[in-house]
């Protein structure tokens, strides 16, 4: 068993983090595989660690409300991997309704109210407030060349140098070194 992912409070007095039984991932519950949630106090000597989750899949990635009130975590409970949110107090509740596919590495921002992950190979926007999920469109520019291609003509050397067979020539021009084979 190893730590998966931690996350402090907002007010920092509380860290959640998931405990990994086993890396291997498969849909469903697993009783030897997936992820459990924890809660402890944010103190060196702290010893007051409470089990979030009581689904044997996978619950992992948490991240608090912005409020602190709960956590919005990544579980299959109900077949494929959907963000939930587990309040204070009460059961948890499922945000997303994907039927298929993977959600992986989701992020909170500040303000607690959108969640950013990948889904399918896609970075995925969620608003918390109206609870919509929806692929980001990114575009990406060519990229250009910062020194393009061109032809200039040099009129004077700082050094030059000639090859004891006479054939090629060294020069220095502008703090660049030009090498010409004839």
């Amino acid at each position: 068993e190893q730590i998966g992912n931690l996350a402090p409070a907002p007010d920092g007095t509380t860290l959640a983090f998931n405990v990994v039984r086993d890396r291997w991932s498969r849909r469903g519950p697993n009783p030897y595989g997936g992820s459990d949630l924890w809660l402890v106090s944010n103190a060196p000597d702290a010893t007051d660690y409470r089990k979030v989750s009581d689904y044997l899949g996978m619950n992992s990635w948490p991240m608090w409300a912005g409020d602190g009130q709960g956590l919005f975590f990544v579980s299959d409970r109900d077949g494929i991997e959907n963000i939930w949110f587990q309040p204070a107090g009460g059961p948890a509740e499922q945000i997303t309704h994907f039927a298929e596919g993977r959600l992986l590495w989701p992020s909170i921002s500040a303000d607690g109210k959108t969640i950013v992950f990948e889904r399918d190979f896609t970075i995925w926007r969620l608003d918390l407030p109206s609870r919509e999920a929806a692929p980001i469109t990114l575009r990406v520019s060519a990229d250009s060349r910062a020194t393009p291609v061109y032809i200039e003509t040099f009129t004077r050397a700082n050094e030059l140098t000639l090859a004891p067979d006479g054939k090629k020539i060294a020069f220095v021009a502008r703090g660049e070194v030009f090498a010409d084979f004839a």
